[in-house]
């Protein structure tokens, strides 16, 4: 009798131990490899890539760097996976907050060793320069010519224009060996449609913080602001800054730190330089002065709210998708930012189960990356357009459902929320203030609102399923759907400075980027109590976003 449980827990082990084994990698590369690549890798043509856009072939010596073959798993591993991570967030589970590395990922969830040499080997044969085989080995990255893509992988490459700009992407499905068809589960970066950055100039609100542009008339929210709007300075207080935290930030442009040092010195913040780094087999992408105000706020605002975080900026000039994919791979930080975004319907399918992978593997490693879930309210596809014509539509990546995707509102501030001078920080927040939701559709004459809605691609998950979660009105389709809910907070007219040293230079703009870069340092703060028990984290958050939060 006394010896029965103990049975029985073996037993449970045992299976357990079973369970794990079977859907352990094993070698799926079981033929010879042909020369002629026969078989298709089906939903690899970005939407954009039509007959209408095309100019032609790009020409055989046009050069691809860090393009991505990705692998993937077999049932047995996306159920043991899928089991994992329930496990990591079920407070009864042994495995609860128990992160695993991208080797763990990669023995338990990636192709064989034997499998991936094979795939190496074989590109190294074809002429390709291998950029990195992936730690999580579910993927390789490689450079070549157009020509090398053209022979081995069947497609050509082709110059097309949208909206008054140039890109290049493959005209077809690309073929891999028939060998490879159990593995290979498609392409990234055969075409540079980047994402695009969702900060944005705007109008200033009759009803605003207090510090005043005397040149431009512009007013501003002081980090002092917020901390005081959000009660962080109980953290402060205590030591809890961000201190021993890593915040990354997705970027493709390079940055100016002198641009990031004057906004810390304007805010009486202490020098707090981000560390830069290149993907790997990136060129220097330059600097993009469109990209450059986006990456300029992620950094300033994360480095504002989490004082002392470590920030690294990670680039690549083949954009944010693969700085993402680099900083998931080597593990870089527990809390990733990404800035950018674009409207479902212009991603394939394939875009999304590879994108989708990714956003597990975060989850698995006990990444927290939070997105902007877009600046048209509900129409995502028609950015900067006046009128929406192009229906309803939710914005990508913050509609995967391992992501957070924040949105934004603004204060119902009045004659009481703020102190006629400011502080030495240029704080003149006095409490908290009320916020609603930001749409300024009819102030601004164009779509300007906070994303959100539902998905196309993805299915709603289990935490958005269950007692107390409210349904989608319509069709059970509808209901069945991922919501893009905005988790938001304030996002007042002006935030923050760009080359403040000159106050002629300070920038005026609004969208969800420095809402989700205060956010994610907010939780790079809370993350430094769960260390600290005695010291509460006393984040004062809204009632009806608080009631949006997991508990």
């Amino acid at each position: 009798m006394i010896k029965q449980p103990a049975l029985v827990c073996l037993l449970v082990v045992t299976s357990l131990v079973s369970s794990i084994a079977e859907a352990a990698s094993h070698d799926r590369i079981l033929h010879k490899i042909e020369k002629t690549s026969s078989f298709a890798v089906r939903g690899n043509v970005h939407p954009m890539a039509q007959a209408g856009n095309d100019r032609g072939s790009v020409g055989r010596l046009f050069r691809m760097e860090r393009m991505t073959m990705t692998f993937k798993p077999t049932d047995p591993q996306e159920a043991d996976l899928n089991t994992l991570l329930k496990q990591q967030q079920d407070p009864a589970s042994p495995n609860y907050h128990k992160w695993i590395t991208p080797e763990e990922f990669a023995d338990r969830f990636g192709i064989s060793a034997n499998d991936l040499t094979q795939i190496v080997d074989w590109l190294h044969a074809q002429g390709f320069t291998v950029d990195e085989v992936a730690r999580n080995r579910r993927s390789v990255t490689f450079t070549g010519s157009a020509g090398q893509v053209e022979t081995v992988f069947r497609t050509a490459i082709h110059e097309y224009a949208v909206d008054g700009k140039t890109f290049y992407a493959n005209a077809n499905d690309p073929y891999v060996p028939d060998a490879f068809a159990n593995v290979v589960l498609g392409f990234r970066s055969l075409n540079n449609f980047h994402l695009k950055a969702r900060a944005r100039r705007t109008r200033v609100h009759d009803a605003s913080p207090q510090f005043t542009s005397t040149v431009t008339g512009n007013h501003f929210l002081a980090p002092a602001d917020f901390a005081t709007i959000y009660n962080l300075n109980s953290l402060y207080a205590n030591g809890l800054d961000g201190s021993g935290q890593r915040i990354a930030v997705m970027g493709q442009t390079n940055i100016d730190l002198t641009d990031i040092r004057a906004f810390r010195s304007a805010s009486g913040l202490p020098p707090n330089d981000p560390e830069v780094v290149l993907v790997p087999g990136s060129s220097d992408p330059g600097t993009n002065n469109d990209d450059l105000g986006e990456a300029d706020l992620d950094l300033e605002w994360s480095g504002a709210v989490a004082r002392n975080a470590h920030l690294i900026y990670v680039n690549s000039n083949n954009g944010v998708f693969d700085s993402l994919q680099y900083a998931i791979d080597q593990n870089l930080a527990p809390v990733i930012s990404i800035s950018y975004g674009d409207c479902e319907k212009n991603f394939s399918g394939q875009d999304m189960n590879i994108l989708g992978a990714l956003g597990r593997q975060a989850v698995a490693q006990g990444i927290t990356i939070l997105t902007a879930s877009g600046d048209t309210g509900a129409a995502d596809c028609d950015y900067n357009a006046r009128i929406a014509t192009r229906g309803l539509a939710v914005d990508f990546p913050s509609s995967l459902p391992y992501v957070t995707g924040m949105g934004g509102s603004e204060f119902q501030d009045g004659a009481g929320s703020w102190s006629a001078t400011n502080n030495a920080t240029n704080g003149s927040a006095l409490s908290y203030i009320s916020e609603r939701t930001w749409n300024d559709n009819t102030a601004s004459g164009k779509l300007s609102a906070g994303g959100g809605g539902r998905s196309i691609y993805f299915s709603k998950p289990d935490w958005q399923t269950g007692t107390g979660v409210r349904l989608s009105p319509g069709s059970l389709r509808y209901s069945t759907r991922r919501r893009i809910r905005r988790r938001e907070t304030s996002i007042p007219p002006c935030i923050g400075w760009r080359r403040s040293r000159l106050e002629s230079s300070m920038t005026s703009r609004q969208g969800e980027t420095r809402y989700r870069a205060a956010w994610e340092a907010s939780i790079a703060a809370v993350a430094e109590s769960s260390v600290t028990p005695q010291v509460p984290a006393t984040i004062r958050l809204p009632a009806w976003v608080r009631s949006t939060l997991p508990i």
